[in-house]
Formats: structure tokens, sequence, C-alpha cells
């Protein structure tokens, strides 16, 4: 091999790997562009629960929208169902979870509801620290003496954060 065989060789090298090394340079934030825009729209896409169905006597088939979210305790996190309630303004638990939410509910402030059948029930009021796929967020909660109570998740400090949309028709529940 000859030297200028040798040096145009060497140089076509050179001029190969410069155009590698440019288009590299361009290619790679078209890269991430790509490959990151799927990762946006999937936050985009909203977190779907299924409407759990339960049989009341005298009333049939209904389909609640009850979903998983984590409550704070003071020893760490702890899933619960709530069962989303765009009807109640505020959260709400039996009484006796005071206590597991870590409050005393002697110092709470002490709140009347009137309800079903114009009754009136006490509860005391609080905010709790929950976690709904990756968003927490702290939410007023009151804790009510009537018996019976369920989990509630009703609209204040929730579904300002949120849509939330009932789909019936697919037996399901959107939250984005």
């Amino acid at each position: 091999m000859d030297t200028d065989t040798g040096y145009q060789a060497v140089h076509g090298l050179i001029k190969f790997f410069l155009f590698l090394f440019i288009l590299f340079i361009f290619a790679l934030p078209l890269f991430f562009f790509v490959y990151q825009s799927p990762v946006s729209q999937k936050s985009d896409q909203p977190a779907v629960f299924p409407l759990v169905t339960n049989h009341i006597a005298g009333i049939g088939k209904v389909e609640e929208p009850l979903i998983p979210v984590a409550v704070k305790l003071p020893t760490g996190y702890q899933t619960y169902y709530f069962l989303v309630d765009s009807g109640a303004t505020f959260s709400s638990l039996p009484y006796e979870m005071a206590a597991d939410l870590g409050f005393n509910p002697v110092y709470l402030k002490r709140l009347a509801f009137r309800g079903f059948g114009n009754t009136t029930t006490f509860a005391y009021q609080a905010e709790m620290d929950i976690k709904l796929q990756s968003k927490e967020l702290r939410v007023p909660v009151v804790f009510t003496e009537a018996g019976g109570s369920r989990l509630l998740l009703g609209r204040k400090g929730f579904f300002e954060h949120f849509d939330i949309y009932f789909n019936h028709r697919h037996s399901q529940l959107e939250i984005k």
C-alpha cells in the first residue's frame, strides 16, 4: 500500500466518523423527543377503575365507584377502598378511624350534619393526606358518628384536582 492510498483511506475514515458524529449530535435530541413523547401521553391517560357490583335486597344490582386510595397513618400509608361520591361535600370516615389516622376527636372541631330523613349526626373535622396513584393530596375529612358509615371521597380537596368521569356504559370510573 503506498502513502497516497493510506492517506486517502485515513482521510475517508475521518470524514466517515465526522459524519457519524454530526449525525449523532443532531439525531440525539430527536431521539429523546420521540421516545419521551409516549411517556407524556401516558400521563394524560386517565386512571381507569372498574365499578364494583353490589346486590342490594329489594333493589337489585348496583354498580359503585370504589377506588383504592392510600391514606397516611402515623405508621405509613395504608390502602383503603373509598366510594367516590360526587354528592358528598367532604370526604368522610367512620368515627372509629380517627385514632387510626392519629387524631383524638376531643380536640377536633365538631360539626352537625343533616342527612337522610332529616336526621342530625355529628362529625369531627380534620385533614388527611392521601395518595392516588402518584398524586399526593391533603383533603378535608370528617369522622362521622353515624353508624354504618362508609369511606367516602367527597368533592372538597379531591374533585378540583382531577377530571372525573363516571362511565356507566363501560362500568368504569375514569380519573385524569
